[in-house]
């Protein structure tokens, strides 16, 4: 989903059993950016450059 102010946005939905690896590239790093509350959903968001992640709060992230 493009936002309004020209970001890049994904919600990642899953449960405890899920992982997900953020991988880090020479010029844009992940940055754990704080939470978000969506419909009652608790998201951990990551941003890197003009791309924001929300990651629910079960799922397992490992930034490389």
């Amino acid at each position: 989903m493009v936002m309004a102010d020209g970001k890049n946005q994904l919600v990642i939905n899953g449960d405890g059993s899920n992982a997900l690896q953020l991988l880090d590239t020479q010029s844009e790093s992940w940055m754990e950016a704080g939470e978000a509350e969506i419909g009652g959903v608790i998201y951990h968001t990551y941003i890197a450059g003009a791309t924001e992640l929300l990651v629910e709060q079960n799922i397992h992230v490992t930034v490389m």
